[in-house]
């Protein structure tokens, strides 16, 4: 009887488990059904890729509409001729101190007016050149940044792109280096300050160089070279009147004097209002 059951027993134990519709082993799929799986995953997948390829090609047709309508844009802004008067101001403001400084310095040395002031004056116009020269040289992070944003590759910068960034960054390094010998090593010899100078100039007319590249390139409007051109020549000017005083007065640069010397005040000199006195008798008496 036993042997006679077994056989009923077993399908139904499996059915139960699912064991044989889920095994490998007893899976059995029609000619049909392996015929066509394949060639509905071919053809998903190349769909999907169709309609990628679709997308981006949307995307890269707007991106090239909104850089022709920039490019237009930059165009007319860079056919202007007329200096804004806020940036005629700003340029004024932070060049006239540098050539009223080179001369008053030069006033001073020559006739020996107010010596104990002149090392002060001189690490102030040392300061401010160096600040001058990173504020003319960040105008073209700007215009590079600028430029960075047309390309349709928005992660690497084009060569041009590249090149303008590394310009706009020397004047910041090199300038800090320069201005640090011009302050620091006054012990020194005058051909570590004359070339620390000369090193200013030349970073004065690398930021002019890129004026005029950006000028030329439409990357800027034409008025910045306007602008820019004669106070270069003003600030390479007052540079250049430093290095005399560097040939001819470097001693009275290295004074450290106060300029208060002289003035002494001596200590516990504010003393208590004295108590008022009785008066005598005959005083009182009148």
């Amino acid at each position: 009887m036993l042997l006679k059951r077994l056989p009923f027993q077993i399908p139904l134990t499996l059915k139960t488990l699912n064991f044989g519709r889920h095994s490998k082993f007893f899976s059995k799929n029609t000619p049909k059904e392996v015929s066509t799986k394949p060639q509905t995953t071919e053809v998903k997948a190349a769909s999907s890729v169709q309609d990628d390829s679709a997308k981006r090609s949307k995307t890269l047709e707007n991106f090239n509409l909104v850089m022709e309508e920039r490019k237009l844009e930059m165009g007319k802004i860079a056919e202007e001729k007329q200096i804004p008067y806020q940036a005629l101001i700003a340029g004024a403001a932070i060049t006239l101190p540098l050539v009223a400084g080179s001369l008053g310095l030069n006033a001073m040395c020559i006739y020996d007016l107010a010596p104990q002031s002149i090392p002060y004056i001189y690490n102030f116009f040392v300061k401010f050149s160096g600040i001058q020269l990173c504020f003319f040289s960040g105008v073209h992070w700007g215009i590079a940044i600028n430029q960075h944003d047309m390309q349709p590759n928005f992660v690497n910068s084009s060569t041009d792109v590249k090149i303008q960034f590394v310009l706009a960054s020397l004047p910041l390094f090199l300038g800090f280096y320069f201005t640090t010998n011009l302050t620091q090593l006054l012990e020194a010899s005058p051909q570590y300050g004359i070339a620390s100078l000369i090193g200013m100039c030349i970073l004065h007319l690398n930021v002019l160089y890129l004026d005029y590249s950006a000028v030329t390139k439409k990357q800027a409007p034409y008025w910045l070279l306007k602008l820019k051109l004669p106070l270069s020549i003003a600030s390479i000017f007052s540079l250049g009147a430093i290095i005399y005083i560097y040939q001819n007065y470097q001693e009275k640069l290295k004074q450290k004097k106060s300029v208060y010397e002289g003035y002494q005040v001596e200590e516990n000199t504010w003393k208590p209002k004295s108590k008022r006195q009785p008066r005598s008798a005959p005083e009182a008496e009148k």
